[in-house]
């Protein structure tokens, strides 16, 4: 009689580990996704750490995921394990393929991501808006500290910049312009203004605008995309991972931007 195959339990994410150590645990898992393979010399370039505590650190990941690599003498290398499950979320192809995009345009240093040899990478640069640095620390300190910032603002609607007192409390992006979330003195009411539309911020001043009446933001609505039959299944794979119903949740407040 045939025995069963043996099944091994794929590793799932450990909790309770220091921040370091996550950290670099993080990246044994990272490199040995995407790369195949990962040695101490990986680690303490990267993190600046001793040959011992690398040598830690990947028995550390060996206890955690006994399956997921084996060791190579030949070249004193970890290597991917054809049953290779990935052990954190941080390895996921999302996250590569973001985080390979971020390096080329120079949003994160290579030093800093967890890519070591990256393949041959391109991308079609879009025409981003420019956006003041202190206009965004600007607007940061004012959601965080709860504050009204007095701005001149260039609307769609006019030729002439207008001087506003706005109560901002959110951030949000359409995927192409980032914009703030606001109470808006001069119109009283709740409204989004593009970041790169304030030309500048005259000043900050104490607010008492409540910001869980802007019931437009906090009603979150339910997205709903399907494929329209018969949709060709070739057409429908280049919006989604997979020929099916869509669920997503976004805010009232931008629903302009996703159905246009």
């Amino acid at each position: 009689m045939e025995e069963p195959p043996v099944t091994t339990p794929e590793p799932t994410e450990p909790k309770g580990l220091s921040w370091g150590l996550e950290s670099r645990l993080q990246f044994i898992d990272f490199r040995l996704r995407w790369e195949r393979r990962i040695n101490r010399m990986d680690l303490t370039e990267h993190f600046g750490i001793s040959v011992p505590q690398a040598s830690l650190d990947i028995a550390k990941y060996t206890e955690l995921a006994p399956s997921n690599l084996t060791y190579d003498r030949s070249s004193k290398t970890y290597t991917a394990a054809p049953v290779f499950h990935p052990l954190y979320q941080r390895s996921s192809a999302q996250r590569y393929l973001a985080e390979l995009l971020a390096t080329k345009m120079g949003v994160v240093e290579s030093a800093a991501s967890f890519i070591g040899s990256a393949p041959e990478t391109d991308w079609a640069p879009s025409p981003w808006r420019t956006i003041n640095e202190q206009t965004v620390e600007s607007v940061v300190r004012a959601i965080r500290q709860q504050e009204a910032i007095r701005v001149s603002y260039q609307s769609m609607t006019s030729l002439n910049e207008s001087i506003r007192l706005l109560s901002p409390h959110a951030l949000g992006n359409d995927g192409f312009r980032w914009h703030v979330r606001a109470f808006c003195h001069k119109r009283q009411r709740f409204s989004d203004f593009v970041l790169a539309r304030i030309l500048r911020i005259d000043g900050f001043e104490p607010s008492q605008v409540d910001f869980s009446q802007d019931a437009h933001w906090h009603n979150v609505l339910i997205l709903v995309l399907a494929p329209i039959c018969p949709q060709p299944r070739n057409e429908f794979l280049n919006w989604t991972t997979a020929w099916k119903t869509e669920r997503s949740n976004f805010h009232a407040a931008k629903r302009f931007c996703i159905t246009r």
